[in-house]
């Protein structure tokens, strides 16, 4: 008589069969995730087969962002953080891991206008300390914080998005200016230790239409400032 039950060990071979046909999305996580760039990243990168976790403060508006893009066929998910604070931010990213897995691309893109923009001459030792919090300390924390496991696995890519005042300085954004420009400059200079092509770097500014593009053409540049 013959049995039409498989035995355990092909049960066992199937079910590793279709866990392997299921295979995640690669995964971007936009740190700073604003109703501009951070929701157009987010868009450009679902074209291009990612799922979007966002990051920022206010869990209600990212929620609406993730439905927003959900409703384009995007698959997004919102992690709520201050990006001032290190422990918020590294909670957050944590999160990201231990619900989709590791992340592929870290995007940091953060703006605050509420924050103080004081012409150059008029820039002392106190006023450019927020925008330095901001977006030095929040890029510092991030991408410290991703970065180790990236190499590791030895792939990943890390975007960071500043002001034109990086490349062009604007005389009336003295205190932005100190903050924006170091960001990128500093962690290009350290990403280059440790090998070539194993983690891209894409220095992009608001002012540069190029990222609109989106990931990939990112995904093509070397480690080179643009």
């Amino acid at each position: 008589m013959h049995s039409h039950l498989r035995s355990p060990s092909t049960h066992r071979s199937s079910r590793r069969t279709s866990a392997r046909q299921r295979i995640p999305l690669p995964l971007i996580t936009i740190v700073g995730a604003g109703a501009g760039l951070g929701l157009g990243i987010a868009r450009a990168s679902g074209r291009e087969g990612f799922a979007a976790t966002l990051v920022s403060r206010d869990q209600a508006k990212l929620d609406s962002r993730a439905a927003t893009l959900g409703g384009g066929g995007v698959t997004a998910r919102g992690f709520a953080a201050d990006i001032r604070d290190a422990a918020s931010v590294t909670r957050a990213l944590d999160a990201v891991v231990a619900a989709l897995g590791p992340i592929d691309v870290l995007e940091f893109s953060p703006a605050d206008t509420s924050l103080e923009s004081v012409d150059v001459l008029e820039v002392t030792p106190a006023n450019p300390q927020p925008q330095i919090d901001l977006y030095l300390g929040g890029a510092l924390t991030a991408v410290g914080h991703v970065l180790p496991g990236m190499i590791e696995a030895g792939r990943g890519t890390v975007l960071v998005t500043t002001g034109g005042g990086s490349i062009s300085p604007l005389p009336f954004l003295g205190n932005v200016n100190i903050a924006a420009p170091s960001r990128p400059r500093t962690c290009l200079c350290a990403l280059a230790r440790t090998g070539p092509r194993k983690h891209l770097w894409c220095w992009r500014t608001r002012l540069d239409p190029r990222p609109r593009i989106g990931v990939a053409r990112c995904a093509t540049t070397t480690g080179e400032p643009a």
